[in-house]
C-alpha cells in the first residue's frame, strides 16, 4: 500500500492542499464541514507497536483500537471540521486536532448522509463526558 499526501496542515486553522490538487477542490466551498484524514507523522515506530494503553483518565489499559489515542498500527487521524472558506488551495477551518506540518491524506465533504449519523450511540462506562483531552504541543 502506498499513500501520498495531498496537502499539509499549516496550523490549527489552515490546511494547504498541494497546487496540483487545486482542481479537485472545485465545489468544496458549498459545504459547511469537511472530513479530514491525515497521517499522524509524529507517532514513532515504537508507539505503532503498542497494543494496549491507558487512555487519558482511565487506570486500566484498553486496546488501542478501542481508543482514539494516536498510538496505532497505522496512525491515520480523522477530524470533522467546519470549513470557513476556500481561497485557491488554502482551506480555512475552525480548528483541527493535529500538529503543524501534518500530512493530509484525503478530504471529503461532510454531507450529513443518514449512514454517517448515529442516533443511539453506545459507549463503555469508562468513556465519560468529563474527559480531559490533551492538546498537541
Amino acid at each position: 500500500m502506498f499513500l501520498k499526501p495531498i496537502g499539509i496542515i499549516l496550523n490549527k486553522s489552515t490546511i494547504k492542499i498541494f497546487p496540483k490538487w487545486n482542481e479537485a477542490l472545485a465545489g468544496i466551498s458549498g459545504f459547511s464541514h469537511i472530513v479530514v484524514l491525515f497521517w499522524m507523522h509524529k507517532v514513532t515506530a515504537e508507539k505503532r507497536r503498542v497494543k494496549k494503553m491507558r487512555p487519558c483518565t482511565i487506570n486500566r489499559p484498553k486496546g488501542v483500537l478501542a481508543t482514539r489515542m494516536p498510538f496505532r498500527p497505522n496512525p491515520i487521524g480523522l477530524s470533522i471540521v467546519r470549513l470557513i472558506r476556500r481561497r485557491k488551495n488554502i482551506l480555512k477551518i475552525d480548528g483541527i486536532d493535529a500538529y503543524e506540518n501534518t500530512p493530509v491524506l484525503d478530504i471529503k465533504p461532510y454531507t450529513g448522509h443518514p449512514k454517517d449519523l448515529v442516533s443511539n450511540c453506545r459507549k463503555p462506562s469508562w468513556i465519560s463526558k468529563k474527559r480531559k483531552f490533551k492538546k498537541p504541543a
